[in-house]
């Protein structure tokens, strides 16, 4: 572990004098003079800057290549990238992969960060103690965050919470060690944010509540789960965006329905996504990788025809008014050629339908070569009620009113037909229907594999599609190698 979380710079001079007591007196330089850096608000605004940067994940690995290709929904083609997602989509992925360890060394950087800050931040007073929680809150919200991402890829983890412990081999908590430190954690940053923040894409409380209910329904602890969500609900800052095509778009970011995001700028910019999802040939003046992020033909078609979550992408207006809706259907490539990609030919498997829901510009202002101002989304509104729903079902043993009518809610915002609780049978049909609603709306952002780990679907999902490496020890990744070489007390 010495080699992969904490790599503090610590350079020990021992200072020559005229005598031996100055001679054997250790002066320790880190990299900065931590109680000055935390005294002052502009110091300990740069180190929550830094946390929140290091906590910005790489979205094509972390949305898709781990959280995607094991699924049903998305498919990969094209470009060297090709080789890195077969691992994951044929379950045969080994500790030495070299995505996950990168995943695993940028999550445990940002806990470092966060860590730098909540070690000295108790001592601050020349900051009114309100301000102090408040910045206190954000990191410990981040540290939280980043501890759920891990136990979500790897389970149990070494669980490290000061700069100042130098052993640098930690072993792995517990199960129930690490799901009690994070759920400390969001309850502990929930008691101290605002509930609103004077930037875009700073935590808040709402984001607190809502990502401590999606820990706790991902760990199966129903009733917990919703009544976390309730609150978000009922503190009634955030709402359904009337028109879905603008979700996701530069110019309607901080909308009603978006509680979490990591804020993207044209030269800070880690959102790639629309330069993988142009299809060969797009007519586009910025980068179009040769890896291409295509959604299943199978599933786009499952799609109700009035769902407005399948509103066509054609911003020119090539085939009827122009939309900028978040399914790429047909487009006419740069020679001029049209091109079907729901059921067209297929050459190279790169002709599927894209989604396009970070709606990209074509504006050289704005747009760095291939990195797109738009905010990744973490958190929103359709989320918190949909999780509710499936808690507040999964905690009765049945579909309930107030289930059925969150639900209902997010299909009535889509205009395609409501539910009655007699639809559903029973249980089971009921998290058909909500897996299938929550992958016809949350599609590309990343919750796919969660979701089918949760309700024990992953493993006979990818076996009924002739997965035939998959099996129960896949669900979670393998601790990176260069980890297990490093530190002995962690092992896979």
């Amino acid at each position: 572990m010495k080699n992969t979380i904490y790599k503090l710079s610590l350079c020990v001079f021992l200072i020559l004098g005229v005598s031996c007591n100055d001679f054997l007196e250790e002066k320790v330089f880190t990299e900065f003079d931590a109680d000055a850096f935390v005294a002052t608000e502009e110091g300990i605004e740069a180190i929550l800057v830094s946390a929140y940067g290091a906590s910005s994940p790489v979205i094509r690995e972390r949305w898709h290549t781990f959280a995607a290709y094991p699924c049903d929904d998305e498919v990969e083609a094209g470009g060297g990238y090709r080789g890195r997602v077969v691992p994951f989509e044929e379950y045969t992925v080994d500790a030495g992969n070299a995505d996950l360890t990168t995943t695993w060394n940028e999550i445990y950087e940002a806990i470092r960060n966060c860590n730098s800050l909540l070690d000295y931040i108790d001592g601050v007073s020349t900051i009114p103690a309100e301000k102090v929680a408040a910045f206190k809150a954000e990191a410990t919200f981040l540290r939280a965050w980043n501890y759920s991402e891990l136990y979500d890829l790897w389970g149990p983890v070494p669980l490290v919470t000061s700069t100042l412990d130098l052993s640098f081999e930690y072993p792995k908590a517990s199960d129930e060690e690490i799901r009690t430190f994070i759920e400390t954690e969001y309850r502990s940053a929930i008691a101290a944010l605002p509930e609103t923040q004077d930037a875009n894409g700073k935590a808040t409380k709402g984001a607190a509540q809502a990502m401590l209910g999606r820990f706790l329904l991902n760990t199966r602890q129903w009733q917990a789960a919703a009544d976390v969500l309730e609150d978000v609900i009922l503190d009634g800052n955030y709402s359904l965006l009337a028109d879905v095509t603008t979700m996701f778009s530069h110019e309607n970011e901080g909308n009603s329905e978006l509680i979490f995001v990591f804020e993207n700028e044209t030269l800070l910019s880690k959102n790639a996504i629309p330069a993988h999802n142009y299809p060969p040939g797009y007519q586009t003046n910025f980068r179009n990788w040769g890896a291409q992020l295509q959604l299943q033909r199978d599933f786009v078609a499952t799609y109700h025809p009035n769902d407005q979550r399948a509103l066509p992408w054609d911003p020119r207006g090539e085939f009827g008014p122009a939309t900028n809706g978040w399914i790429c259907y047909e487009y006419i490539d740069k020679a001029g050629n049209y091109v079907d990609l729901m059921n067209g030919p297929n050459p190279g498997n790169r002709f599927h339908p894209r989604a396009f829901k970070y709606t990209p510009s074509e504006d050289a202002s704005v747009v760095n070569d291939q990195f797109y101002p738009n905010d990744c989304v973490f958190m929103r509104y359709a989320d918190v009620l949909l999780m509710r729903s499936e808690a507040l079902a999964m905690a009765a043993g049945a579909p309930t009113q107030e289930a059925v009518d969150l639900l209902n809610e997010v299909r009535d915002r889509a205009l395609v037909p409501t539910y009655d609780v007699a639809d559903f049978a029973n249980l089971e049909a009921f998290i058909d229907a909500m897996l299938d609603e929550r992958g016809w709306e949350f599609v590309t952002e990343g919750l796919r594999r969660k979701d089918l780990v949760r309700q024990g679907r992953l493993i006979s999902d990818a076996i009924a599609r002739g997965k035939t490496n998959a099996s129960d020890d896949k669900i979670l990744f393998p601790i990176p190698l260069s980890e297990v070489d490093s530190n002995p007390l962690v092992d896979n």
